[in-house]
Formats: structure tokens, C-alpha cells, sequence
């Protein structure tokens, strides 16, 4: 059960991730223009 909540959570944390490394990409481009 906790194996499968792992590999659950590990691919959504990863995701999450890149997301929030976009996002913060994304805004420091608009706030640096």
C-alpha cells in the first residue's frame, strides 16, 4: 500500500515541480520587462 502511494506521489511532486519552476520563470520575465 505505501509502495503504491509512493510511486502515487512521486510522478504528482515531480509535476508539481516543473510547474511552479514555470510559473516563476513565467512572472520574473513579466516583472523583469
Amino acid at each position: 500500500m505505501i509502495r503504491v502511494l509512493i510511486l502515487y506521489v512521486l510522478p504528482v511532486a515531480e509535476y508539481t515541480g516543473i510547474c511552479c519552476g514555470y510559473l516563476k520563470t513565467c512572472c520574473h520575465q513579466v516583472s523583469s520587462d
